[in-house]
């Protein structure tokens, strides 16, 4: 497909400069061959020290996956390293004045692993879960009565959200997925995400079911992520990190930090 550029309104190109909250950008390369045990190993020790370095610092975070059950895997393993590393009391949210109010809340939940999870300021949250645990694990997020949310990243087609706006065909075409970050599935609204929290991609492999085998995580799944990182009003800063595997790490540097990808951030910002 050939496009031309009108001689009369010419070709605008909008760089990351233009991005209302400054964003940092890190890539961390995973040693193992994809979908190995040594792979899946390192992520997850890689994963908690990142997490635990950002709870540390006074920092929220988010996690995401590619898969439901990896939203409470995740979580619990986080949970379960921490205990093992003595450093759960960074995590907990006990001293937080509405913990009570909050713990009560989660007892009436059929949900035992977010229950659970509770107690050790881990969070879950994907489409599996009933709406009204949805809701309430973004409460407490928001009032900052979690400090670790796991997430899974919601998948549409790129025709039904061609309706919401206007996105240039040129920098989507027609086959793209998008995995969007929206108020109306299993993301938060925008004013619901406190100050300075950083967004960590676990991952890179994702399983596509049409192909019946995993595929990596499009550009644009990672650049909708990092999105999130920052927002106008509510924090002064973004910050997001993705772990791949070393043979997909200079092709997520290279793909993210180029110039086209930074034309697809600010089309996509808008989600």
């Amino acid at each position: 497909m050939k496009f031309s550029v009108s001689r009369y309104k010419g070709l605008f190109y909008f760089d990351s400069s233009f991005r209302p909250i400054p964003l940092e950008q890190h890539f961390i390369g995973i040693k193992g061959k994809p979908g190995s045990t040594t792979s899946r190993k390192n992520l997850d020790r890689v994963t908690f020290q990142k997490v635990s370095n950002l709870v540390a610092a006074g920092h929220q975070v988010m996690v995401f996956v590619h898969a439901r059950k990896e939203t409470v895997k995740t979580a619990m393993g986080l949970r379960e390293t921490a205990l093992l590393e003595g450093n759960s009391d960074d995590f907990t949210c006990e001293n937080h004045p509405q913990f009570s109010l909050f713990r009560r809340d989660v007892g009436g939940s059929r949900n035992k692993e977010m229950k659970l999870l509770f107690d050790n300021g881990f969070g879950i949250h994907h489409a599996g879960m009933l709406r009204s645990d949805r809701s309430m694990m973004e409460r407490m997020f928001e009032a900052r009565a979690i400090k670790v949310s796991i997430r899974l990243r919601f998948q549409a087609r790129l025709h039904s959200i061609r309706r919401c706006c206007a996105v240039p065909q040129l920098l989507l075409g027609e086959s793209t997925y998008l995995h969007m970050l929206v108020r109306s599935y299993t993301f938060p609204r925008p004013q619901l995400i406190s100050p300075r929290n950083p967004v960590i991609i676990k991952g890179t492999q994702v399983y596509d079911s049409s192909r019946g085998a995993f595929v990596d995580l499009s550009v644009l799944d990672v650049l909708q992520v990092f999105g999130r990182a920052g927002r106008p009003g509510l924090e002064t800063s973004g910050e997001g990190y993705i772990c791949t595997t070393e043979d997909k790490f200079a092709h997520y540097l290279s793909a993210v930090t180029s110039q086209v990808c930074d034309r697809n951030l600010l089309a996509l910002g808008a989600f």
